[in-house]
């Protein structure tokens, strides 16, 4: 029969602080968001000609359309949640309508990008 070994676990607050906002854990969590940015840019719907041609009669033939796809960013930095320092990412669409593509609006439904994007970073693509 084997022993039976008794192991206690004594939480070191400054260490797990060190971890959580090291070097190490930034590494973690900017691939992690990168990886969520690249599975969102395919996902990403396009304009069509149509929609090109409106937004020429509306903005002028010299006016380039903010393009969704190009428009993914990646931010990370230090926060402090329960007095713990770590590092947190984040990704957004900067273009002036990321919000009527992820959530819709009263011409269009939703496309929902990053939420599908996220689906799929946590089903493990």
């Amino acid at each position: 029969m084997a022993a039976t070994v008794e192991v206690t676990f004594r939480p070191n607050g400054p260490g797990i602080a060190a971890l959580a906002s090291g070097p190490k854990m930034r590494d973690v969590v900017e691939d992690t968001a990168h990886r969520l940015r690249e599975l969102a840019v395919p996902m990403s719907p396009t304009s069509t000609a149509e929609q090109r041609a409106y937004f020429a009669r509306r903005y002028g033939r010299d006016a380039t359309p903010v393009r969704y796809k190009e428009s993914f960013r990646v931010y990370s930095f230090v926060t402090v949640v329960n007095r713990m320092p770590r590092w947190v990412a984040t990704v957004v669409n900067e273009a002036p309508h990321a919000a009527a593509v992820e959530f819709g609006n009263d011409r269009t439904r939703g496309q929902h990008v990053l939420g599908r994007a996220l689906a799929a970073l946590a089903a493990g693509s």
